[in-house]
């Protein structure tokens, strides 16, 4: 009852805040305690799993993420649009990882874009990483790429 009305109607959006909203309301309903059961049965949630897991309250969507496959060293800006089959995907958390060198993030505005820093001089892989309540989750990734030096050859004596 008090779990359910926390995921349901309160909003709780992970598995501990839905337990221990259960919790408050099994104290306020029986502030008497009686038998120490409500004790009791408290322990009992806190054994049951990871508390900051995000529920679905809804069947899934799947996400049609865009993003460049490769910048060159040097960019500032990656540019990443969240979309799904009836349009963009606002509020959708974007977070690029390059270890030790790069950690950005940032929500999606109403047309599902959202423009996150390049920090990093370095090459090598940068991870992307989008969630969203009852949205699947998105991982994949681009690469930072040094195209070296670049000449330029041409007709005219200047």
């Amino acid at each position: 009852m008090g779990i359910y009305e926390g995921i349901f109607i309160e909003e709780n959006f992970t598995a501990g805040e839905a337990v221990a909203y259960g919790k408050l309301v099994l104290y306020n309903t029986y502030p008497d305690n009686p038998n120490n059961n409500i004790n009791l049965f408290s322990y009992w949630n806190n054994l049951m799993g990871e508390s900051s897991l995000q529920m679905w309250t809804d069947y899934p969507e799947m996400t049609t993420v865009t993003h460049p496959y490769m910048v060159t060293t040097g960019s500032k800006l990656i540019e990443i649009t969240v979309d799904k089959d009836n349009g963009p995907v606002e509020g959708a958390w974007v977070t690029s990882l390059m270890e030790d060198e790069i950690l950005e993030s940032g929500y999606t505005d109403a047309q599902g874009f959202v423009r996150l820093p390049v920090t990093s001089s370095e090459t090598g892989q940068v991870l992307v990483t989008v969630t969203k309540k009852n949205h699947y989750p998105y991982q994949n990734s681009f690469q930072i790429h040094d195209p070296g030096v670049a000449i330029g050859v041409g007709s005219s004596p200047y």
